[in-house]
């Protein structure tokens, strides 16, 4: 017997809902046959249109798409045609908001889409869950956060997303509380057990709090579920990295770089593990390509500093990463103890009292050597 062609329609409006979700949450570059996965999604799309060029999903499911592809003009265009057809689609005006979000970092458009889609449907959980990430994402109200990712759950319990959500929000801010972040995440995990940015959020968590032992299961279990999970590849690295297993962070990081090559962070921060094993060509190497990538990376010049045995050239790469950020603390630091080297004690102790001035924080570490820099002084005096 031939399918229902209601049946075909909602299968293919599914599917391509699902590629869209997928690859909306890569977070690096994507493959080949992730881009092929994203034109056949948009061919089925087109295809559905022509079944039914009355319905507003074959539209709404070509602005997700056109969206991924980052093609933001044809997107708006798409999801504007659904309204059209249907301005009482709610799911529309929700579609219309992340596109302003993704595309335009319009917050204030997005919001005005949101109410109008919560207008329509006052139980919408997705138009909760999105205000939530709004509040959380674009505006830093937490509080706003949680709040809008409650009323989401209290619509439908198992909502794995909104689990997750509250979870960053809670997490987030000065009255943080990572146990009910990680309870929440627990939620989304029993609802979704294949939900990887749960597990790598449980591993964000654990590490915030210098678990990092527990923090790396987490991030495997992450990387278990899918090896192309670049932030989890890259957290991984920087776990390993504060745990001294160099060349546990070096292969994560060389994993996360496969995947994100024109990253210049990443290379930065494999270079700063070759440093620490005493593979100083290594590191420069790496350095000097995260600059060739990106010349105002900061980092790069500060490490090649502090590779350099020649303290002249080291303070001229510190002066150079302050010509880039004349508030880089670790720059006025570092610059502070070659110029002691140096014996220019003066120039040293204005240094590090900068370095004290503009850091946002910690700047208990910068007193140390400020200290250690007075009593070279009064011992040269």
């Amino acid at each position: 017997e031939s399918e229902c062609p209601e049946f075909i329609f909602q299968r293919a409006y599914m599917q391509g809902m699902a590629a869209t979700r997928t690859m909306s949450n890569l977070k690096r570059p994507y493959t080949k046959a992730e881009l092929d996965l994203a034109h056949r999604s948009y061919a089925e799309a087109v295809y559905l249109q022509g079944l039914e060029p009355n319905r507003p999903e074959p539209y709404v499911l070509q602005a997700q798409i056109l969206a991924v592809l980052k093609e933001p003009r044809r997107a708006r265009q798409a999801i504007e045609k659904a309204i059209a057809l249907d301005p009482k689609n709610d799911f529309a005006y929700i579609r219309l908001a992340m596109i302003q979000l993704d595309c335009d970092k319009d917050v204030e458009s997005a919001e005005a889409s949101l109410d109008k889609a919560m207008e329509l449907n006052p139980k919408s959980k997705w138009a909760w869950l999105w205000k939530g990430i709004v509040a959380l994402e674009f505006k830093s109200d937490f509080a706003a956060a949680r709040e809008n990712c409650r009323k989401a759950l209290e619509l439908d319990p198992k909502f794995d997303l909104a689990h997750y959500n509250l979870a960053w929000a809670l997490a987030s801010g000065k009255d943080k509380d990572y146990g009910l972040a990680r309870a929440e995440l627990k939620k989304a995990l029993a609802v979704n057990p294949d939900y990887k940015e749960a597990f790598y959020a449980m591993g964000m968590f654990y590490g915030y709090e210098d678990n990092y032992t527990v923090a790396n299961v987490w991030m495997d279990k992450a990387i278990c579920l899918d090896a192309k999970f670049l932030p989890a590849q890259k957290w991984r690295g920087i776990i390993c990295g504060e745990m001294r297993q160099y060349e546990e962070a070096i292969k994560s990081f060389d994993a996360a770089i496969h995947l994100d090559p024109m990253n210049a962070d990443l290379y930065v921060r494999n270079a700063k593990m070759y440093a620490a094993l005493g593979k100083v060509a290594e590191a420069k190497r790496d350095l000097n390509f995260a600059l060739e990538l990106d010349p105002n990376n900061k980092r790069s010049v500060l490490y090649l500093g502090n590779l350099e045995k020649d303290d002249v050239k080291a303070i001229a790469l510190y002066d150079r990463a302050l010509q880039v950020d004349d508030r880089y603390d670790e720059a006025y630091a570092a610059k502070a103890q070659a110029l002691a080297r140096q014996k220019r004690f003066v120039e040293a102790r204005a240094a590090i009292d900068k370095a004290i001035e503009v850091t946002n924080d910690k700047p208990e570490r910068f007193e140390k050597i400020k200290k250690r820099i007075v009593n070279l002084m009064e011992a040269a005096r």
